[in-house]
């Protein structure tokens, strides 16, 4: 019972000044902020300046200092790592309890905010004031609990990172903690300042709160659109760099199964591409909806990876039943050629409905003997083209014309099929006739002797249908053997109608040392729409040679004169007698 009045007796003295005995005295329990008590804490007292006395917190926090006269004072507490306090008291005789005496850190730390919301890859700049509110200067060293992969410091006024620093009493100092926030981060966080000096560790944390960001790594020039199977849709996009440096941008297209999609710049498959801050690249999206897909709403994802960043795009594509409306038209329906030729008339087919076809073609009106055939740009040949809605393709209509044909107009049709549609064409062609070239000179081979002019005829006949204009002999004397020269005559002939004939005569000149042997004179025969191409071969002999064959002659002819002289004796003797 005697132990339970001294408690009640100690506690009352802890909470409330009284005067407990009639010696003057202070008294009280000293804590941190925690309510914990603090041993060795410095009390002093002074009365109109001028030093009392003094004391030291016991290991419970408590402390009494006993003084001589009633009167004003003032006390002052403090110790190393914590705030130095005073107080001014009236003490009228006995024991003055302060009561519980609290004191905060040495440190004062203000944030300027205790929570904030930050977007992915923001970097923060959280200004912090810190000042020394204790009576010993301070050596503090700084650390920073961020969540993983974050970046965190202490910058100085002049951007100098702070990791220990020495604060003198009654200082202040700024600072400001920079964060660096993933760009792949995202809900709630707790970043922790920690300054430890003295034996005190003060912490001083802060809530993040971290929100989505928008990259726009990819932006699409349509979030929507409609289309018709068997489409081909060319959807422009763009790729910017909002990381703050170079990376590299992976892309990835996600679209029903079967559809063709695919990224290109300049025509060429892109998947990937780097890119510097701030660059931006203009790509093109292509899309294949497939001939078989039902109407309906369709997703396309495009997906870019940089870094520790994914952007997204969703690209709403709805297809509906689409038609064909096949159209053919031609620039020249009309055109000359020659018989035995293939005539070519350039035709354009073209879809104008919303959804793909298989267009195929066919011919009427053609007469006997005439022949078709379609080849597209290329130059393959084809019976049927695949048009998508709003596409015209080319394609090329060759028509045989049988080679005996008469010269006569000629009209026929030409039918385009889709689908659901057809379109018709009326067509033509003026044939003409066929010029043609007989060469009615048969031997090409000419004698002359070295330094003689020779004369050669060529015989021309218009065997052809249509007369012939410009025809004329050349000689190309480039190729001609040195020492050898030819002369046309006529140089030209205007015109020469079908059946008739004309002779051109060559004059063959050769240089008086020109050795013997054969030489091959190149002949062209040409006029409107023909050619003939030959070779004239020169046999070219020496005088003595022809001396020599004359004696030979001679001595031939005499043995043969003789020899019938002598017959003729003979047998006329044998009559006489």
């Amino acid at each position: 019972m005697r132990l339970c009045w001294v408690a009640i007796v100690l506690v009352a003295l802890c909470t409330m000044p009284i005067a407990v005995s009639q010696r003057p005295s202070i008294i009280g329990l000293v804590v941190d902020v925690r309510g914990r008590p603090i041993e060795g804490v410095v009390v002093e007292v002074y009365r109109d300046g001028v030093y009392q006395a003094s004391t030291t917190t016991y290991a419970n926090g408590y402390f009494t200092v006993p003084l001589t006269t009633p009167g004003v004072y003032e006390v002052i507490l403090y110790k190393k790592g914590f705030e130095k306090r005073v107080f001014r008291i009236q003490l009228r005789g006995g024991a003055l309890s302060l009561g519980n005496v609290t004191l905060s850190y040495a440190l004062e730390v203000i944030v300027e905010a205790a929570s904030i919301v930050v977007q992915q890859g923001d970097v923060v700049a959280i200004p912090v004031q810190v000042r020394n509110r204790g009576a010993f200067a301070e050596e503090v060293s700084l650390a920073i609990s961020v969540p993983p992969y974050w970046v965190a410091e202490v910058e100085d006024e002049k951007g100098l990172i702070v990791k220990r620093v020495v604060l003198p009493p009654g200082v202040q100092e700024s600072y400001t903690l920079t964060v660096k926030v993933p760009r792949n981060a995202s809900g709630s966080h707790e970043m922790t300042l920690a300054l430890s000096y003295s034996g005190v560790s003060q912490k001083v944390s802060i809530h993040v709160e971290v929100v989505a960001r928008e990259w726009n790594l990819i932006r699409l020039t349509y979030p929507s659109l409609v289309s018709f199977p068997g489409d081909l849709k060319r959807i422009p996009i763009s790729l910017y760099n909002s990381l703050g440096e170079e990376a590299e941008m992976v892309i990835d297209v996600i679209a029903p199964e079967d559809w063709g999609v695919r990224v290109e710049a300049d025509g060429e498959v892109v998947r990937s591409l780097v890119l510097e801050e701030g660059e931006r690249r203009d790509l093109e999206l292509r899309i294949r909806v497939p001939e078989t897909t039902s109407p309906g709403r369709y997703e396309v994802r495009v997906m870019v990876r940089a870094l520790d960043v994914v952007s997204e795009k969703k690209l709403m594509v709805e297809v509906v039943e689409g038609y064909d409306e096949v159209i053919v038209e031609s620039g020249a329906p009309l055109v000359d050629a020659l018989a035995g030729s293939t005539a070519l008339i350039e035709l354009v087919v073209m879809n104008e409905g919303t959804g793909s076809t298989t267009v195929s073609f066919d011919v009427s009106g053609l007469p006997l003997g005439y022949r078709w055939s379609l080849r597209d740009e290329a130059g393959n040949l084809v019976s049927a083209i695949h048009l998508p809605a709003g596409v015209s393709r080319k394609v090329m209509l060759a028509i045989e014309i049988p080679r005996g044909e008469v010269p006569r107009a000629v009209e026929f049709t030409l039918w385009a099929k889709g689908g659901r549609s057809e379109d018709s064409i009326r067509l033509g062609i003026n044939v003409k006739g066929r010029p043609e070239l007989r060469i009615r000179t048969l031997n090409w081979i000419i004698e002359t002797f070295a330094g003689t002019p020779a004369k050669f005829e060529i015989e021309v006949e218009n065997s052809g249908q249509v007369p012939i204009s410009d025809l004329a002999v050349t000689v190309d004397s480039s190729n001609l053997p040195r020492g050898v020269d030819v002369k046309v005559e006529p140089p030209t002939v205007r015109l020469l109608p079908p059946g008739e004939t004309v002779t051109f005569t060559l004059t063959v000149l050769t240089d008086p040392m020109l050795p013997p042997g054969r030489y091959y004179v190149p002949v062209s025969i040409a006029g409107s729409g023909v050619r003939s191409d030959r070779s004239l071969a020169l046999e070219v002999r020496t005088r003595s040679e022809y001396f020599f064959l004359m004696i030979a002659l001679m001595l031939v002819a005499t043995a043969t004169v003789a020899l019938v002289a002598r017959y003729w004796r003979g047998g006329w003797g044998r009559h006489s007698g």
